[in-house]
């Protein structure tokens, strides 16, 4: 039905798309329920008393909001995506929330600059914002390799770009991205804007390969071989592509 439904074969009705809202509604209700268990246990076993606990998602939803079901798209419901961090039991931490654009790069290098090591990737560390509260200014995010969210003087904004040529979305006046700037007769300011975002985005590609080069040269030479059962499972999951 998803399929069919993202393919064209139909356009879901509203109370079709509010039964499929609910049932991610449930799937979010019964994490918060796993969630408490899984704390409560941990907390029950003293695991809790050093632990740094950040709770994030790889990806959003999309609910037709731009012709699509599920996790196929590239805008903000698919992209932005919660960051939460509990710092360690007893730390004297203020309840902060940060409004500046952070990204999944910056996970790894935030917890390692908790646990006093060195950052990793080219991911940014968000703990002086999280414990001191600094000012964050909004990061680049590139995702799927083709989406650019960066922001210039004039704001926040995203970049797109497949074989059917680019796409761009004012974010700071058009947050719910239903206006593309690029189609028809671009303004001069859109079509500079584009312009900038694709040398940029190319520049982040150039830097993405060569870490991932680098990550190659470290690791073994030899491929981990997964056993016919983990296979299935991650096949049966969605991660079965070479």
């Amino acid at each position: 039905w998803l399929q069919a439904a993202n393919e064209g074969v139909f356009v879901p009705s509203s109370s079709e798309l509010e039964y499929v809202r609910g049932l991610y509604d449930a799937g979010l209700a019964q994490l918060d329920r796993d969630l408490s268990n899984l704390f409560h246990e941990l907390r029950r076993r003293g695991y809790l008393d050093g632990a740094l606990i950040v709770v994030t998602s790889d990806h959003g939803e999309e609910f037709f909001e731009h012709g699509q079901l599920m996790h196929g798209g590239f805008h903000d419901e698919i992209a932005r995506v919660p960051l939460i961090l509990v710092p360690p039991l007893g730390t004297n931490l203020k309840l902060r929330t940060i409004s500046a654009v952070t990204r999944s790069i910056d996970i790894a290098s935030t917890i390692a600059d908790f646990a006093g090591a060195p950052g990793l990737g080219s991911g940014r560390s968000l703990r002086s914002a999280f414990s001191e509260g600094a000012r964050l200014e909004d990061g680049e995010v590139m995702f799927l390799a083709s989406v650019l969210r960066t922001s210039d003087a004039a704001g926040r904004f995203r970049y797109f770009e497949d074989e059917k040529g680019p796409g761009l979305w004012d974010l700071g006046v058009d947050p719910g991205e239903r206006t593309e700037l690029l189609a028809r007769d671009p303004t001069p300011s859109a079509s500079a804007r584009a312009l900038t975002a694709r040398e940029r985005l190319a520049q982040l590609r150039k830097a993405a390969l060569a870490f991932d080069a680098q990550l190659r040269a470290r690791s073994s030479t030899s491929p981990a071989v997964l056993s016919k059962e983990a296979e299935d499972r991650l096949k049966g999951l969605g991660y079965g592509g070479r």
